[in-house]
């Protein structure tokens, strides 16, 4: 009878530390909670030709509001949104100021950001490509998506759907504030 019992605690410990492996912390699990996640909604263009992704695999990142644990991320850059693993779901972060997504292998930095582009108000997600105390300069990874387009004659041919990148649009970061890089000398000097 005493075996018994003995044998049973042992399982039960070697149970618990085999499910501690890698498990968030309370801390982080509470932040969770209080966090909106969303699943990503069905691309309806599946038969697009090309990919809403720079880079289609998963990859380790740290999340800045959760602590201690590393989650497989990829940043879907035709919806803006940071989509990551969790229990074997395909998951999106909340759009927040100052949220940081550090790849790790590929040593590549997200911040969620408000800009100024064109004179216009935006928000989404830069890469850090400075960092510095004064002065940080960012790059806007964008692909778009591009409609069927039907023949309007015999001569044309219709184009298919497809997604397409863009060149990356250079911010640059002074004194709090992010704007366009002024492509003129004297006006990145004023």
């Amino acid at each position: 009878m005493m075996i018994n019992k003995v044998f049973a605690i042992l399982i039960l410990l070697a149970s618990m530390s085999g499910f501690s492996q890698n498990q968030p912390t309370l801390e982080s699990m509470n932040k969770m909670r209080n966090w909106n996640f969303g699943l990503p909604a069905d691309d309806p263009n599946s038969n697009v030709s090309g990919s809403q992704y720079f880079t289609e695999k998963f990859s380790l990142a740290k999340i800045s509001v959760i602590d201690n644990q590393d989650f497989e991320v990829r940043y879907n850059a035709v919806k803006d949104e940071m989509e990551f693993k969790m229990d074997g779901k395909i998951l999106w972060l909340k759009k927040e100021d100052s949220l940081t997504v550090s790849f790790l292998l590929e040593k590549k930095i997200y911040e969620f950001l408000s800009y100024e582009y064109k004179s216009n108000p935006e928000s989404g997600y830069l890469v850090r490509k400075s960092n510095n105390k004064k002065v940080n300069v960012y790059a806007k990874e964008k692909i778009t998506y591009v409609p069927f387009k039907d023949a309007i004659n015999s001569y044309e041919q219709p184009v298919a759907a497809q997604y397409k990148k863009e060149k990356e649009i250079y911010l640059i970061g002074v004194a709090g504030k992010i704007f366009e890089f002024p492509k003129k000398r004297k006006d990145l000097v004023s």
